[in-house]
């Protein structure tokens, strides 16, 4: 009985051998990349050794095919998708196909701009998302070599979070963090998705502590600026305000000429009608960057609010010298705003006009903002 059984084992080996052997050799004789596949069904259950015979195979015809038309995007996408997949297992094999990665890459930027014209976001993530992975295999992980990936890799997690695939978009908006144009942007959908996971009061503790542990971590760009943000807003609840406060003097002890620094504490200050903290932060965050026109804006609002107090507190309701030197301080300030913002998309600055000039007593002036408020 012993004998037999033992047989039998050597029999289900041997078939099991020629079944891996016929898998690789199925996969070497086919014809096209669909018929590859089709061959390589149980292809897991092979020793590492043949299954990296399979893989080969099937990238090569997967080049093969996109080397004999190289505008077919289908071609690309199964190409780029093969050989990024093969890296894992086979880099140095990979890196073979550098020029073809790249060409692949180029072909998939006109269907990806085409997704994004249209807000197709589906079509921009099934297309854009190679750019980035195979530049990840051709570079080896050091993306900083390719001058297109933030550009292309903040796309990708645009249409990621659109798609509702946060992890997804957290993990392409990883190599934009740092980009002087899209650091900021990309920071947001960052930040976005990983809200998204707080469900209680123990995730949103998790969630500020990895937010403020990013601070820091990415100088280029406006990163560092919507960390800040999120985590004045995170506290901007009266009884944070210690909290608040701490985080103020951390990042002043750490970057004192963060323009964005001072302009949240007044905003902050703004926020509680602390004018004078508001007015005086307002103007240090202008005296770093003077076409912060929001800052100034804001600086602008506050003059007329703190000119309003002073009128509302005098005997006959009228605007003293010091309500008056406020008032005429927010019109060259909302004058500026003007300038710098006509058609009124940051700042509704003719409100703010209206506002000083009828304080102000000036009818003409306020008639002529009041008209321009309507429109």
């Amino acid at each position: 009985m012993k004998k037999l059984l033992v047989m039998a084992l050597m029999v289900l080996g041997t078939s099991a051998a020629f079944a891996q052997t016929d898998i690789v050799k199925s996969v070497k004789k086919a014809k096209t990349f669909a018929d590859a596949v089709q061959a390589a069904q149980g292809v897991e259950a092979l020793p590492e050794s043949d299954q990296n015979k399979v893989y080969d195979a099937m990238l090569k015809l997967a080049a093969k095919e996109f080397e004999a038309d190289k505008k077919n995007y289908d071609a690309a996408r199964t190409f780029l998708g093969c050989v990024t997949n093969y890296a894992q297992k086979n880099p140095k094999g990979a890196m073979k196909y550098f020029m073809q990665m790249d060409q692949a890459r180029q072909t998939l930027l006109d269907p990806g701009q085409e997704g994004l014209n249209a807000q197709d976001y589906q079509k921009v993530y099934d297309n854009l998302h190679y750019y980035v992975d195979a530049a990840n295999v051709m570079y080896e992980g050091d993306l900083k070599k390719d001058p297109g990936v933030p550009q292309i890799t903040y796309f990708v997690a645009v249409a990621a979070s659109q798609l509702g695939k946060d992890k997804e978009a957290i993990h392409y908006a990883q190599p934009a963090l740092n980009d002087s144009v899209y650091g900021g942007a990309a920071m947001g959908i960052k930040l976005a998705a990983l809200k998204k996971a707080v469900k209680d009061h123990n995730d949103s503790i998790e969630f500020i502590s990895e937010v403020k542990d990013l601070y820091g971590k990415y100088p280029v760009g406006s990163a560092n600026d919507v960390v800040l943000q999120e985590v004045v807003n995170y506290y901007s609840a009266p009884e944070y305000k210690a909290e608040l406060n701490k985080v103020f003097e951390e990042v002043a002890a750490k970057d004192p000429n963060n323009k964005m620094l001072y302009a949240l504490i007044g905003q902050t200050a703004m926020n509680n009608r602390e004018h004078d903290a508001a007015i005086s932060n307002f103007m240090k965050t202008l005296e770093l960057d003077p076409t912060f026109t929001a800052v100034r804006y804001n600086l602008a609002l506050c003059q007329n609010q703190k000119a309003m107090d002073i009128i509302q507190s005098t005997p006959n309701g009228k605007p003293n010298d010091a309500a008056k030197a406020l008032l005429k301080q927010s019109i060259d300030n909302a004058l500026k705003v003007k300038e710098e913002d006509p058609e009124r998309k940051i700042a509704n600055w003719a409100y703010t006009l209206y506002q000083a000039y009828y304080m102000l007593g000036d009818e003409a002036n306020a008639k002529v903002y009041e008209e321009l408020m309507n429109k």
